[in-house]
């Protein structure tokens, strides 16, 4: 049977003030978090050279898979925890993970959050913000929101569709339009993002983070 196996979890903050300061008109009035997921499925491989050797492993892919205030992020998690719950999700290494250890995990990374600045230490994160203009159709509220976007971000490509490129973790006011406005676009955020990781270390992705963090004198 395929199913899915969870290799490794990352997530960053995005402070409240640090949202209003770039996007006031907005008024954040909670922490925003962003949530990455390593993940590939059981029964599909790929070669690489190692050596010499071309040897094989399972595929595996970064993906930004949840986003919002943390009651958001975990309200998204729970439900792919579902998964685990006949077998259809797994952490590596295990024979089977029960849906109440996924949560308490992916809980347990949000508390470990980082700042924006340390995860691009070893990731890059692109999304598509597409939002349909309905045309004459269109209600004064979307209209507004359109033109509110387009000021904080710039004139969109397309016109029956507008059409943004945004860097979260590059760019605060990305991130503030893709939190403030990203629900307008419709697909799941793992259908509108892109992630790009340099990893080379054996641990996990927010231990390595961590190791990596100045000491305080």
């Amino acid at each position: 049977m395929s199913y899915r196996i969870v290799y490794d979890l990352a997530a960053t903050r995005f402070s409240t003030d640090t949202l209003n300061a770039v996007f006031p008109d907005h008024g954040f009035s909670s922490d925003q978090y962003l949530f990455f997921e390593l993940g590939g499925d059981n029964n599909l491989y790929e070669s690489y050279a190692s050596r010499q050797r071309i040897l094989q492993r399972r595929v595996r892919n970064w993906s930004l898979i949840a986003m919002g205030a943390e009651w958001e992020v975990m309200r998204q998690l729970v439900t792919f925890a579902a998964s685990c719950e006949g077998g259809g999700m797994r952490f590596s290494g295990a024979s089977d993970t029960a849906a109440e250890t996924y949560i308490r995990k992916c809980r347990a990374i949000v508390s470990e959050a980082v700042t924006p600045d340390t995860l691009l230490q070893k990731m890059g994160c692109g999304v598509s913000l597409q939002i349909a203009t309905l045309g004459d159709e269109c209600p004064e509220w979307r209209k507004r929101k359109i033109e509110t976007l387009t000021a904080l971000l710039g004139q969109p490509k397309g016109t029956d569709t507008h059409q943004w490129f945004v860097r979260p973790l590059h760019e605060m006011k990305d991130a503030a339009a893709l939190f403030a406005f990203g629900y307008m676009d419709g697909r799941p955020i793992y259908n509108m993002a892109s992630v790009s990781v340099i990893h080379q270390s054996k641990l996990p992705l927010m231990k390595d983070l961590a190791m990596r963090k100045p000491f305080a004198f």
